[in-house]
Parts: C-alpha cells; sequence; structure tokens
C-alpha cells in the first residue's frame, strides 16, 4: 500500500488539493470534527493529530487490509517527530505555496467547511507556514504545488469540485 501524508499550513490549499484528484483520501479534521467543531477548538489538535498518525499506520499495515492500493491522507500540521522516520510505502507531501498567495488564500476562505470552523488564528497559522519551510529541504519530501487559480479563494472545495465535474 501507498500511504501519503499531505502535510502543509492552514489555507494551503490541502482540501481543495484532494477533491480534484481521483487517489481515495481521509482528512484528521474530519476524523476530528465531532470532537472539535461544536467548540472551535485549536488547543491540543496538534497532539492528537501525532496520535492519529500512529491509528492509521495500524491500520494500514494490518493484514489482508481492504484499503485502497494508495490513500492520501490530508493531515495538515502535524510535528515532525509524530510523522518521521517515514514507514516502508509512506511518502510525504507537502503544499507550501509563496507566502503572498498563502496568506491570500488564508484570508479568504470560509470560516466554516461542511461544519468544521477553519484555523482563524492567524499567529498559529503562521507559525505553522514558518514551520513548514524548514521541512522543504529534507530529501523525505515531495513538495507539491497545485494550480493556481485566484477565482476559486474563498470557495468551499465541494463546490470547486461540483463546478469541475459539471
Amino acid at each position: 500500500m501507498r500511504l501519503i501524508w499531505l502535510v502543509g499550513p492552514p489555507g494551503a490549499g490541502k482540501t481543495t488539493f484532494v477533491r480534484n484528484h481521483v487517489i481515495p483520501s481521509v482528512e484528521f479534521d474530519h476524523m476530528l470534527q465531532p470532537l472539535i467543531a461544536p467548540w472551535n477548538l485549536e488547543r491540543g489538535v496538534l497532539k492528537a493529530h501525532g496520535h492519529l498518525i500512529k491509528v492509521i499506520r495500524s491500520i494500514c499495515h494490518q493484514p489482508k487490509s481492504h484499503l485502497p492500493s494508495e490513500l492520501i491522507v490530508v493531515a495538515g500540521s502535524v510535528k515532525e517527530s509524530d510523522l518521521f522516520p517515514l514507514e516502508e510505502g509512506e511518502e510525504v507531501w507537502l503544499m507550501l505555496p509563496n507566502s503572498k498567495r498563502w496568506m491570500s488564500q488564508l484570508s479568504n476562505r470560509p470560516e466554516i467547511i461542511n461544519g468544521i470552523p477553519q484555523h482563524t488564528n492567524l499567529a498559529y497559522a503562521t507559525e505553522m507556514y514558518e514551520y513548514f519551510q524548514n521541512w522543504v529541504n529534507r530529501l523525505e519530501i515531495v513538495v507539491i504545488d497545485s494550480n493556481y487559480n485566484p477565482e476559486l479563494i474563498g470557495c468551499v472545495p465541494e463546490e470547486i469540485h461540483r463546478s469541475l465535474c459539471d
């Protein structure tokens, strides 16, 4: 099985990216939604993501798994120590648009997407952006860039997906 960890700061375009590709995906924010959404929690989420990495790995490495041959896990913001070293069959894709584009995407996205409050803490988001800049030169990282469509900024990923499919 090929397991792809998609990481990057809030507002980088990770959810939009996976909605526009045919590889099956799961998102940490969707997994945590019942716990964090009602109270718009941000504290503790980074640590929770570390635990979810262990859960995903445990499930994916079970023999005779019925999982797809490829899976993208939108992990978002994670600690290096939780993700590395990578296990066999794993890749890390980093989405880190240039800072001007990222700031535009971050500041114009909806506050809530599918009932999930989006990170609105600019200080936290900026900290994560700077944190991921240090990952760019790691050998085991694939830096990806999605097509830049300024007209899609502020749109909900599902609306984008529907417009592309129609």
